[in-house]
This record gives C-alpha cells, sequence and structure tokens, in this order.
C-alpha cells in the first residue's frame, strides 16, 4: 500500500521504478559508461601514479564526464543521502572482479575520510557504504575509521595555490587502526580526478607498514 503513495524512483531519472528495481531503472543502467579495465595491474587508472606509487592494481568501474549519467548518480551519491547507490555500485564492482581470471585477494578494504567538518554538514561519508559491501561482496574485510582527514584551523584564504592544496591533502591513521606489515590494503574512493587524494592516504598507510597497496574509485575522469 506504501509503495502507491510513495513509490520507489529511479535515482538517475526519477522514472518510477519496476517491481525487482531498487536504485535504477534498467534504461539507466543500460546508459552507465561502464569502463572497468581488463587488466587491473596496467590501465588508466595506474598509469596516473607511474614513477609516484608502486601499486599492486588500480581499477574504476564508470566513467566520468560533466554531463552523463555518472555525474548526476555521484551528486545523488554525495550530496543527496542516496547512499543505496553505494551499495549497488559495490556489487557491480564486485561482480566484475570476481569474474575476473586471476581474481585479486585483498585482506582490507579501506574508504578515504571526510574532514570533520564536511562529516558534520552532510551527516555521512558518501565512500563508506560502497566500502562496506564491496567488502561483503569480495568477503574481506573493511575498515572504515582507519584513516583521518586532518582539519586546519587557520583559514587557507591566504595561502598559495600550492600550501593550499598540501593542506586539504592532510591524512593520518586513525588511533584505533593499526596497519599489519604485508597486508594487501584496496583504498577505495568515489571519484580520480587527478589522483592527488589517494596518493596522499597512501603515503600516510606506506609510513605506518609495509603494505601492498590498490587503489578502487567508482568513477575516473579522462
Amino acid at each position: 500500500m506504501l509503495k502507491l503513495f510513495f513509490p520507489h524512483l529511479c535515482c538517475g531519472c526519477d522514472r518510477r521504478l519496476a517491481n525487482g528495481s531498487q536504485v535504477l531503472c534498467v534504461n539507466c543502467q543500460n546508459e552507465l559508461a561502464i569502463c572497468f579495465p581488463k587488466n587491473i595491474k596496467n590501465n588508466l587508472f595506474t598509469q596516473r601514479f607511474y614513477g609516484l606509487l608502486d601499486l599492486e592494481s588500480g581499477f574504476s568501474l564508470l566513467r566520468f564526464e560533466q554531463t552523463n549519467l555518472t555525474q548526476r548518480l555521484l551528486h545523488q551519491l554525495k550530496y543527496k543521502g542516496q547512499q543505496q547507490l553505494g551499495s549497488y555500485f559495490a556489487l557491480r564492482m564486485g561482480t566484475l572482479l570476481n569474474q575476473l581470471e586471476v581474481k585479486p585477494e585483498f585482506d582490507l578494504i579501506v574508504p578515504v575520510p571526510l574532514s570533520k567538518k564536511r562529516l558534520r554538514k552532510r551527516g555521512y561519508n558518501q565512500v563508506d557504504q560502497f566500502a562496506a559491501d564491496l567488502a561483503e561482496t569480495l568477503q574481506t574485510q573493511v575498515a572504515l575509521k582507519a584513516l583521518e582527514r586532518i582539519d586546519s584551523a587557520r583559514s587557507s584564504v591566504k595561502l598559495n595555490r600550492k600550501h593550499r592544496f598540501e593542506r586539504e591533502h592532510r591524512f593520518k591513521c586513525s588511533r584505533s587502526f593499526e596497519p599489519q606489515a604485508g597486508m594487501h590494503i584496496l583504498l577505495v574512493d568515489d571519484v580520480i580526478t587527478t589522483g592527488a587524494t589517494l596518493e596522499a592516504c597512501a603515503k600516510v598507510l606506506l609510513n605506518a607498514a609495509d603494505v601492498r597497496l590498490s587503489f578502487a574509485t567508482i568513477a575516473i575522469t579522462e
């Protein structure tokens, strides 16, 4: 009865969903710009970190453009509380990973954290649900509070571009988290542009222990 008054709507186009569809309609599912690489060790994603980090693998599910469906869906996930999208993307990515001829094995999945200020304002980290459900799909562990973003008490208005950039990409391991030497960590975020955020988080993990690192994001810019 409730569905008559509060029907489930597609997160992509706002049309009423047919029975069995919980997040995206069939048309929007078909419109998704899937770009999951055949080779997760050498591709557009991993090439962005060539000479910077020794990655085990790197991959994204979707291609991000300013006008495509991916942008609309990430906006819904990030600002409109549509966290079920994180679950949907995790299932799609996990399924593709499980179908690889050589399935990667991760000991731990860690999401990139929000600043405390943004977390208070938004009420949630848009990457947490994705990380948790990806861990469940891959049958591994997740540490949602492993990393913390360091908030600055000082204003960055008067800083030049270089120093402002450095301040916005400062992280640390939380007191409750201690990575173990030799573990394979999958660091996840919603979208990769320059890769600076992932690189900053990776350096914190590498400084803490001798770990192996892989990166994954829901989307990637080309």
